[in-house]
């Protein structure tokens, strides 16, 4: 009866390291695929919002030499830069927009 007792034990013992060694395997392959599909994630998103946010950058650039250019043409004191870039791209497009119609009124 002993020796049937240790038969169970090892029986239950080899399934219970099967089960935990398929688990272990299974939480291993999921932690690849995150830190795999987050690496990817994280470079895509650092790509697109780097192109994205450098060409924001660009027209705003472009918008402040257009208006600077302007006010040089009206000979009006000109804004200094940093004034300029606190202001959102819709009011640089408005402030470019209204400086292009006073000299279009000169013209």
């Amino acid at each position: 009866m002993n020796h049937r007792h240790d038969e169970l034990y090892y029986r239950y013992a080899d399934r219970a390291k099967e089960a935990k060694d398929r688990f272990s395997f299974l939480k291993d392959t999921q932690d690849a695929a995150f830190a795999e599909g987050f690496a990817e994630g994280f470079e895509k998103g650092f790509a697109e919002g780097f192109a994205e946010g450098f060409a924001e950058s660009e027209a705003r650039g472009k918008l402040i030499g257009r208006i600077k250019l302007i006010q040089r043409f009206l000979k009006i004191t000109a804004a200094d830069d940093t004034s300029l870039k606190a202001l959102e791209t819709k009011e640089l497009e408005t402030l470019a927009s209204d400086l292009e119609t006073r000299l279009n009124d000169l013209a």
